[in-house]
């Protein structure tokens, strides 16, 4: 017959998703409006608060896409608009091809779809603001990002010497 033990790890046992879900939760209570550098960033730019759900937004994407759209900005400048205009047109035709193939092996049409959201939402600050907001908001989520990356690597990095 079974055992009736019932196998729980200790308390002081805390797994990494369990910690991830933890930090994601106090994220959301905390949000990224309150972080001082997005603080300057709206004072310095002088966004409305209509348009906070988009910095809100934005820092729920991947790290890639902005890093992606690092130099977009510095080499486009003034047509900024229009190169994210295009990116977006090119992206649909990306999922048009694979709807219409019923072929997408790595699974793209979701990320392709996000990384409109996010070109839209960028364009959308380019249309209200102008293109040197869209950069700085770009470059402070790109840091965003690369500091959370960072932080999870020290945890694993902690996790693996313990």
């Amino acid at each position: 017959m079974g055992s009736n033990v019932v196998h729980d790890s200790p308390p002081h046992c805390i797994t990494f998703m369990e910690q991830f879900k933890k930090e994601q939760s106090r994220e959301k209570r905390q949000s990224i409006l309150e972080d001082e550098d997005v603080k300057d960033f709206i004072k310095m730019r002088n966004i409305r608060p209509e348009d906070f759900e988009i910095i809100e937004k934005l820092y729920t994407y991947p790290q890639e896409f902005f890093i992606e759209y690092h130099n977009l900005y510095s080499f486009e400048g003034e047509k900024t608009a229009q190169q994210l205009d295009r990116i977006i047109q090119d992206l649909r035709e990306q999922i048009r091809d694979a709807e219409q193939k019923k072929y997408d092996p790595l699974r793209s049409v979701p990320k392709l779809k996000e990384k409109i959201e996010v070109t839209m939402l960028l364009l959308s600050v380019v249309a209200k603001y102008d293109w040197h907001t869209a950069r700085h908001l770009n470059s402070l989520l790109e840091r965003k990002a690369k500091y959370q990356a960072y932080l999870q690597k020290q945890y694993y990095e902690k996790e693996d010497s313990e």
